[in-house]
């Protein structure tokens, strides 16, 4: 099959090849799948999916939405109050900036670990991302799934073939395929322009 046409189905990696948990599982037990397959030797998968208790694809959550659990605005907190860089630039940047450092490390790292300790409970289906929120068909052409993901800032997609989730395609994965085209074509021309002068 020639690479320009492949699909999201030839190069994604299967659902089952990711850690699995329950929509009511808390952000604790998450975690502690994440860590495991972070460190793992072979798989190190950044996203896990969700499944309600019919063991049926219910979304996926990533690294980042690990992240949104101990944001304020999800644990209640007044956000008004947190510091944030966002947004700034020039004089206002670097002023947040230094405000920012006269800030101790202890009361950083107890920060954390007192949003941890508040996000710990909370359940991941209220962070997952559903399915219908964002999937490609498996058929999908590689060109524009790279498109999906260029244009909605996403590094994974979720593939689905006949309305069940059967894997995920990352960036990285079209990456590589965009690394291979190009070396093979490289490759191909170099071979070609090779063979003429040795005519």
């Amino acid at each position: 099959m020639a690479s320009e046409m492949k699909t999201a189905k030839d190069i994604m990696k299967s659902a089952d090849s990711y850690p699995i948990a329950y929509n009511d599982e808390t952000i604790k037990r998450v975690l502690s799948k994440f860590q495991f397959s972070l460190t793992s030797k072979h798989s190190k998968r950044r996203n896990i999916l969700v499944i309600n208790r019919n063991d049926e694809p219910v979304g996926w959550v990533n690294l980042r939405d690990v992240l949104a659990s101990i944001h304020p605005s999800n644990l209640g907190n007044n956000t008004e109050q947190n510091l944030t860089l966002q947004g700034l630039k020039g004089p206002s940047a670097y002023f947040a900036r230094e405000l920012m450092s006269w800030v101790s490390n202890d009361t950083l790292v107890n920060s954390l670990a007192e949003q941890c300790e508040k996000a710990s409970e909370l359940k991941i289906e209220k962070i997952l991302r559903p399915l219908e929120s964002g999937a490609v068909h498996a058929g999908t052409p590689l060109n524009v799934v790279a498109s999906i993901m260029y244009e909605n800032n996403l590094s994974t997609l979720p593939v689905v073939e006949n309305g069940k989730l059967i894997g995920f395609i990352r960036a990285e994965d079209i990456v590589m395929e965009m690394a291979s085209i190009l070396i093979n074509t490289s490759g191909k021309k170099n071979s070609s322009t090779a063979t003429l002068q040795t005519r």
